[in-house]
């Protein structure tokens, strides 16, 4: 009987614990997409500080004029957003069509942090190998037309 009753309450016990793991983990969850939402408004800010024409796009000139400006390096690191190389930001973010989208902002810096840095480093270092693959395979078929 004494071994039965300890096994409910042992039971009982796992089962509170694993609820407390359970609430615990949604919590987390809750305090993350919070987190990312703070972050993200608080990124749409300082693209709008840096878009002086007003047209929701962010040039070149606009960008660097405000490279040194203390307010958006402080900004920037405040939301942990390393900022000694600002200059190749830009570049980094753009599309290629010289000018910053708020999207290309805010989900460019928010990939720049935390460990999604380390996941998108190995994705672009995959992807040139296999680019260097194919241009190796191009290579070699070039060299065999006359």
């Amino acid at each position: 009987l004494g071994f039965a009753v300890l096994s409910v309450v042992q039971a009982v016990f796992i089962q509170q614990t694993m609820k407390a793991v359970q609430q615990d983990l949604e919590f987390m969850m809750s305090m993350k997409a919070r987190e990312k939402r703070n972050s993200t408004r608080e990124l749409l800010k300082v693209f709008l500080s840096l878009d002086d024409s007003g047209d929701g796009l962010v040039s070149w000139e606009e960008f660097e004029k405000h490279l040194q400006d203390p307010h958006v390096k402080l900004l920037l690191n405040t939301l942990d957003v390393k900022t000694q190389d600002l200059s190749n930001l830009f570049y980094l973010l753009d599309d290629g069509d010289g000018q910053l989208k708020p999207w290309e902002f805010v989900n460019g810096l928010q990939s720049l942090k935390g460990s999604a840095q380390a996941l998108d480093l190995l994705t672009a270092l995959q992807l040139l190998r296999r680019l260097e693959r194919k241009i190796d395979f191009l290579a070699d078929v070039a060299e065999g037309i006359p």
